[in-house]
């Protein structure tokens, strides 16, 4: 009647068979066969095979190596080409930053000087052209290359 009522009817704990213990298929009785071989002899044939493998990973990367020689022969001129362009590139930023620096103060500073603020501000005007044009004449090499 309670399976009627919907209610679940009382499970039982699963059974299981017992499994039979089988023999193995290792006996230790039997020697393991060689094919004849003692063991410092396959042990010289393991190591010649082993410096066989190194000789022959030798002269691969010695081919290699001189493939990459070759390379930097031809990619040398460039890489210093690079390098003189990127020391021009960081001198040039360093100095339209310091004009920049040097002509942003003399403008505040401007000011405060009286009679010759006139000179001090246009001179002060001049450093911040100056460090803004090299600034921008960088940025339009740089994208112009592109």
């Amino acid at each position: 009647m309670t399976a009627a009522r919907g209610e679940e009817p009382a499970k039982e704990p699963l059974k299981r068979a017992k499994k039979a213990a089988t023999p193995s298929s290792v006996t230790y009785d039997k020697p393991i066969r060689t094919g004849g071989a003692t063991a410092s002899t396959r042990l010289e044939d393991m190591t010649k095979g082993r410096i066989e493998a190194l000789e022959n990973d030798k002269w691969q990367l010695q081919v290699e190596v001189k493939r990459l020689q070759g390379r930097i022969d031809e990619i040398g001129p460039a890489n210093h080409r690079l390098a003189e362009s990127l020391a021009n590139a960081e001198s040039n930023n360093l100095l339209a930053t310091i004009l920049i620096g040097v002509g942003g103060f003399a403008v505040s500073y401007a000011t405060f000087m009286g009679e010759v603020a006139a000179k001090v501000a246009d001179w002060s005007a001049g450093c911040l052209i100056a460090g803004i044009t090299v600034m921008i004449f960088q940025s339009i090499r740089r994208w112009w290359r592109k």
